[in-house]
């Protein structure tokens, strides 16, 4: 297996282990973005997937807050969708905002820190 499918089955795992504790506030809204925008990156269609992706952001920080685990868990995705498409500085802006969410709420030694952190340095 490629690192960069292992990196991105490591990120849809943590993904869906905080979505579901998150599904009783969750719109469906931003259920169908994200959903919709991981598709998309996997069948390689990009720009719409990165499209899909902010409008999941931008759901997820009004409905958890601009600094919650559920947004950095989604700025994550977003950073790993940039990264493909060569946009580096838009990844690393995306991915250092996203450590400093997901530190706040979930602590230095949870499992999705360290792949932010991992997708950062990789």
């Amino acid at each position: 297996m490629k690192a960069s499918t292992a990196n991105w089955l490591g990120t849809a795992l943590i993904c869906l282990t905080l979505w579901p504790s998150a599904a009783a506030g969750q719109s469906p809204v931003l259920t169908d973005s994200y959903s919709r925008s991981v598709e998309l990156f996997n069948r390689g269609q990009y720009d719409e997937a990165v499209t899909l992706a902010l409008r999941a952001a931008e759901l997820s920080e009004r409905e958890f807050g601009p600094h919650s685990a559920y947004t950095g868990s989604v700025l994550n995705f977003l950073a790993r969708i940039y990264r493909v498409q060569g946009r580096y500085a838009d990844a690393e802006r995306t991915l250092v905002r996203a450590i400093k969410d997901l530190e706040t709420e979930l602590g230095s030694s949870d499992p999705s820190l360290a792949d932010a952190i991992h997708n950062l340095v990789d």
